[in-house]
């Protein structure tokens, strides 16, 4: 603005901003503030940006996996119910199985008479070593009855 005399009509808001000068500072701060807008536009744009997402959801494969146990059996405990996160190694269940079970009981028997023999063989040693007959039952007083085949078939 000059030092130019006005009229009334002449002294309007937007005449008197289009003829104002903006001093230099003005225009270094304009310029820094664009550089700087233009400077964050392209930094947010090639700046690898992580979404994190929090939504229900099922995870179903494509194909469809079994879980097998190598022996039959019943299911006597759940470790595991539907939706938990489970790992390789984890345990989901307990199988109760009637063969093992039994293999169990055939397993003790087993061991049983292999202890019988292991004691009939440090018998064997003693009387060896001894150079007495440990196995001889009438030595320890133990009367042996002969059975004939006529005596089982009148039974």
């Amino acid at each position: 603005m000059g030092k130019q005399i006005k009229t009334l009509e002449q002294l309007k808001d937007s005449r008197l901003l289009y003829e104002k000068k903006l001093p230099r500072f003005g225009y270094i701060i304009s310029l820094t503030v664009a550089l700087l807008l233009v400077a964050v536009t392209v930094w947010g744009i090639h700046t690898p940006k992580t979404y994190v997402i929090k939504s229900t959801g099922v995870i179903q494969s494509d194909t469809k996996n079994y879980v097998m146990s190598p022996y039959s059996g019943k299911i006597s405990e759940m470790k595991a119910s539907e939706g938990t996160v489970v790992e390789k190694g984890d345990v989901l269940f307990q199988v109760q199985s009637t063969d093992l079970n039994l293999q169990v009981t055939q397993l003790e028997e087993q061991k049983k008479s292999y202890e019988t023999r292991a004691a009939q063989f440090q018998k064997l040693v003693k009387s060896i070593k001894d150079d007495r007959n440990y196995f001889d039952l009438t030595a320890e007083g133990v009367t042996v009855h002969s059975v004939t085949s006529n005596t089982l078939r009148d039974a």
